[in-house]
Order: C-alpha cells, then structure tokens, then sequence
C-alpha cells in the first residue's frame, strides 16, 4: 500500500470521526434553538387557562424542527389534563404560528404517547348536567333521601375472552370453591343495588344485574304486533334491533329503528309479552331522545296482577337500555308496559330479565349468563360506542377492554345520554374553529 494511499485513508476516516462526534452537538443545538424560538410562555399560558391542578408543574421540554416537521415534547404531568380533541388542534395549530410553519406537521406528545391519543372525544364533552333522574316510580312507598340522584356502580370482574388462547375464561383465579369474577355480584346485585334504589337513586351499571338465564325482548318493530300505537309516528332515528349474537363491531342500538310519536291525551303505547319463568326479573325499557322530547312520559307496568307506574324523563338516557327495577312475572301469563302522556314521547323496546351472553367473539360465545361476564360485553350489548368505550384496543385486548370500558358508563354522566342521539341523526356535535392562541377555557370547563 502506497504511503499517500495510507494518508488519504486516515485522513478519511478522521473527517468522518469528526462529523459524527459533532453530529449530536449540532442536533443539541438546534434542539435549544428551535425550544428558544418557541413562545413557550404563550404556550403554557393557554395550558394554563385550562385550570387543572396536577401532580407536577407541566413543562415544555424540547422542541424539535426538522423541515416540515416540529415535535414539542411535555413533561409527563401534561398527560393529566383532560384535553379535548379540538383543544389538540388549537394548541397544534398555535405552536405552527410561532415556530414560522403554518403548514408544517406538528406533534405534541407527553408520557410517551401523542397528545390526541390522550384526549377525550369532544361529542363528550357536556352540554348540560342532569338533572334528576332518567325514571322515578311514583307508586305510594317509593322514594327516599336519594331521590333524583344517580349513580354509577358495578361489581368488578367478569367473564372474558383470551385472545391469545382463544377461549373464554374468568379473569381471576379460583380460591376457596369461588372466583372474584363471581363473589362481589353475589353481594352488590341482590343486596347494595337493590339498596340504593329503594332509598329513591337510579343506579346504572356497566354489567348485566339481572341474574336469570332467560330474556323476553319485544321491540316496536316486531311484525308480530306486540307493540301498538295509538298515535302517529312523526320521527324515526336508529334503535334497538334485535339480533341472536352481538358480532365484532355491531351496536345493536344502530340496527333497528327507534320512532318518536306526536301524543295527546288519552294516546297509548303499548307492548305486549309473556313471561318465560315464575318470580322476579329486571325490566328495561329503550327509546329516543329528541330535541323536544316529552319529560313527563308516564309508564304503567301490569304483571302478575301488578300495577307500577314510573315517570320517565325522555331527555335523557335514550339509545340505551334503562332499568325500571326489578317486578314480580308469572310463567306464560301476560304482561304489558304502557306509555301514556302528551308530547313528543318515544318508545323504541322493552326487555324482560338478563339471559345469556350474546356478544361473539371469534366465532364463541361465553355459554354464561349475561350477568357473569364482563362490562365489554355488557356495555356493547347497551349501545355504547366501540371504538370511544367498548374496545379501545381495536378488539385486540378484551381483558384491558373491559377495565378500560368500565369507565364507560361516567359518560352517562358528561353527557352521552344526552348526545347519543344526535350521533344518530347525524347532528354535528362540535363546536365552530376557533382562530390560533384563542382561550381555551370557554370550551374546557367540564364542572
């Protein structure tokens, strides 16, 4: 090898040990520009006008220029926010204006995980609180110091799918001849539920309570003529449609119809049944909610030579199923619920007891009963969206489906019950686009 050969290789290989010795100095570099540059303190201003405590102060920490690109990374407090989706996009948009790029691809993350990932759906955010209670039984003796509230409770563990060993199994392990899965529905079912009710609260949960194997659905769309009318139909949205399994991503509140009817004094809306067992079931009831829906529809249970009679607030809870309490059935005999009053009042289905599980999954079914299995299963089965609380896994992780999907049923409280319906008529439930660095604490308020 020639000695000018040699030097011209060492020399090569210097000037390339140099280059990458400096490369990191000069990303490090342009980090802290491109972080000084950033108007940080108009950023954490707008943060700060969400008004949420957290554990730690939020920070910006590093902001990113690489062409077209800007990454603005947040410490991990930022992650405890409750950012809204289009509070992401004004914050997005903002920080485009002050770095010089209106039109670059901007990502903020925190906590290892982009800021959209962390927020919530805005059709979530509420619109208005509730106020009282979706049902009320009126019957002399019924009632208490809880009445008009409402709350939100379940027992834990439930039946599930395995995705990896592609079975059904519980999702804790046996002890002493028992599950988990199975011992707090033995207390909070027949016992704390039923408690809280008679004190007058309406209680939701995100798992089937009603413990019998058999269920009775009779739905306004029946051609069998269990459901009667003596009013006219004025509108129609999506409702319950009945189906034997529950498949991958199928609402059953979005497969059938659900009709609002122009009521006046002395109309009815009736559904007709028969009881498949002796003793005491849960019954639901599912209908619309309207813009202008009636807050006083009366509802009168006859079985067993019973009567109940409840008010129902049709403003509230519709696409969904919601419990009048548990009732007294005879096998074989009939039973009717009748809904009565003026206005724009909706009746959509009635259901009688829990039955079994009918979601599928690959294929299966667990063969338990509705009430053993987890709140994924339930909280699809009661028309909750798929992919905002039923799987946010995309149904690849049922068993952090159904801890995730239990926090669910909080969107009752924000609002869902109010918004869900106009998910089905399509009603645009955002708000107009506000213009970047605009406050953010109009839209945030969640209180």
């Amino acid at each position: 090898m020639s000695l000018p050969f040699f030097r011209y290789k060492v020399f090569l290989h210097l000037s390339l040990l140099i280059l990458w010795i400096a490369q990191p100095h000069n990303a490090e570099a342009q980090v802290r520009s491109a972080t000084d540059s950033f108007n940080t303190e108009r950023f954490m201003a707008m943060l700060a006008e969400l008004n949420v405590k957290t554990d730690n102060p939020v920070k910006v920490l590093s902001v990113v220029t690489d062409n077209n690109q800007i990454r603005v990374k947040m410490s991990e407090s930022a992650a405890q926010i409750p950012f809204s989706a289009s509070i992401v996009a004004r914050l997005q948009d903002s920080a485009r204006v002050w770095c010089g790029k209106p039109s670059a691809t901007l990502t903020i993350y925190t906590a290892k995980s982009d800021l959209p990932k962390l927020a919530y759906n805005p059709r979530f955010d509420r619109q208005m609180p509730l106020q009282g209670s979706a049902v009320r039984r009126i019957d002399p003796g019924y009632g208490g110091s809880m009445s008009g509230r409402n709350i939100a409770l379940w027992p834990s563990h439930g039946r599930y799918y395995e995705q990896s060993l592609r079975r059904w199994e519980w999702q804790r392990g046996r002890l002493f001849t028992t599950v988990e899965d199975l011992l707090t529905p033995s207390f909070v079912l027949p016992f704390l539920i039923p408690m809280l009710e008679d004190a007058g609260c309406m209680v939701y949960t995100a798992r089937e309570r009603d413990t019998t194997r058999v269920c009775a659905i009779v739905d306004d769309d029946d051609p069998h003529g269990a459901f009667e009318a003596t009013a006219d139909a004025v509108q129609e949205v999506k409702g319950y449609g009945h189906t034997s399994r529950i498949k991958n991503r199928m609402n059953p509140f979005l497969s059938g119809h659900a009709r609002g009817y122009n009521m006046l004094s002395g109309d009815s809306l009736v559904f007709t049944g028969h009881s498949d067992r002796t003793g005491y079931q849960m019954v639901y009831i599912a209908y619309a909610t309207f813009d202008n829906s009636s807050d006083s529809a009366l509802v009168i249970l006859r079985s067993a030579g019973c009567e109940a009679h409840y008010v129902v607030n049709q403003r509230q809870g519709g696409g969904m199923w919601i419990p009048l309490g548990r009732h007294y059935f005879e096998q074989t005999k009939e039973w009717t619920l009748t809904i009565k009053g003026e206005g724009l009042i909706s009746a959509d289905a009635v259901r009688v007891g829990g039955g079994m599980g009918l979601v599928e999954r690959n294929g299966s079914i667990s063969g338990m009963p509705a009430w053993a299995e987890g709140a994924r299963y339930y909280l699809q089965a009661d028309g909750f969206d798929y992919a905002e609380v039923v799987s946010l896994s995309d149904g690849k992780n049922d068993y952090t489906d159904d801890i995730n999907g239990r926090g669910g049923v909080q969107f009752l409280h924000d609002g869902l019950i109010l918004q869900r319906q106009e998910l089905l008529r399509g009603t645009p439930a955002g708000r107009p686009d506000a213009p970047p660095g605009a406050p953010l604490a109009p839209e945030s308020r969640r209180d």
